[in-house]
Order: C-alpha cells, then structure tokens, then sequence
C-alpha cells in the first residue's frame, strides 16, 4: 500500500477514521491507533471516546437487567395482593397489580433476550 498523499512513499499503515494510507510523515501515531496528521487526530479520539461510552452503558445496562423487571413483580404482586384482600377481585387494584406483572415479566422476558443470562460484559 502507498501514502495518500505521497504516492512515492509506502504506507506504514491507515487512518483509523478515513482508512487512507498513510507514510511516517503523513501520520499520528495516536494510542488507539493511527490518523491523518492535523486532520483526522481529534475525530479518531472523539469516536474512542464514544465506543467506550457506549461499552461502558452495555456493561451497566447487562448488570441492572433484573432492577426494574423485579421491582415491577414485586409491586403487581403487591397491587394484586391488597386488592384481593379488599375481597373486590374487580378492584382497580388488582387490576394494575395484572398489569405490572405482565409488563414486569415483558421486561424480563426482553432482557433476558437482549443480555443473556451470564452479567460479564
């Protein structure tokens, strides 16, 4: 492969965010890899930092899977619980408590979908 800019030259590798090949002199040999010198240094570092963002969101979302869906079963079981202690098995209790076990049990049933059973992220 050859430098973009100098056709003469070989590329010592590519830009991480334009994939050009780039000579020694052309280059900025950043931790995360490689950019266009004065060009391509700030938006390859930008787009780093929003990967690991985005890494870091996955790995906390993967372990609060089962907050929310446990939350929502215990208050439907809760709901549906003092309804039918009122003895009112139509009570609008009882039938919010149906609700949030229904969509208490959705949000289960879709996380465990999404993230797994195992929490390593």
């Amino acid at each position: 492969m050859r430098c973009f800019n100098h056709p003469d030259r070989d590329a010592i590798g590519s830009c991480k965010y334009c994939s050009k090949g780039l000579c020694p002199e052309c280059c900025a040999d950043l931790p995360i890899g490689l950019a266009c010198r004065n060009k391509h240094e700030a938006l390859v570092e930008r787009h780093e930092t929003l990967v690991n963002r985005a890494r870091q969101v996955q790995y906390t979302a993967a372990r609060g899977r089962y907050v929310a869906p446990s939350f929502l079963l215990l208050m439907g079981t809760a709901f549906c619980a003092y309804g039918w202690l009122l003895g009112r098995h139509d009570s609008l209790l009882a039938i919010m408590g149906v609700g949030f076990l229904l969509f208490g049990a959705t949000l289960l049933f879709l996380n465990l979908r999404a993230y797994g059973r195992s929490a390593s992220g």
